[in-house]
């Protein structure tokens, strides 16, 4: 006996969005119909058709591209983020004599090193 392959994913996509389209096909030809009962010639409802398919296509693509625009930002800052050599902001330490005597001190003046305060110099 064989055993009967599952439909891969990209199957299973194409079906859904297949029986989607067959709707939305199936709603505008509803619409279309209920124009033309109330007096609306055929053609023009056939435009009217056409110019909320334009519509939605334009909404779509707005949409993306915003989604486009934001995710490129996203990606090129943590770019910039993760690639930024922060070492030259930061002064290094110094080997210099202060308040606490010889040793490694920051920019703002503390003593950074191990040291003994109570060690007599």
């Amino acid at each position: 006996m064989t055993k009967k392959e599952r439909p891969t994913r990209a199957i299973q996509f194409g079906r859904w969005l297949g029986h989607r389209w067959r709707g939305y096909l199936r709603y505008e030809e509803k619409t279309l119909l209920w124009l033309q009962r109330k007096g609306v010639p055929i053609k023009v409802s056939r435009i009217f058709g056409w110019i909320l398919k334009a519509v939605a296509l334009i909404v779509l693509l707005y949409v993306a591209f915003w989604i486009t625009l934001i995710f490129v930002l996203a990606t090129v800052g943590a770019y910039i983020v993760l690639n930024t050599d922060s070492s030259m902001y930061n002064e290094p330490a110094e080997w210099r004599d202060g308040l606490s005597g010889f040793g490694l001190y920051d920019r703002g003046g503390t003593r950074i090193d191990p040291h003994d305060p109570d060690e007599m110099p």
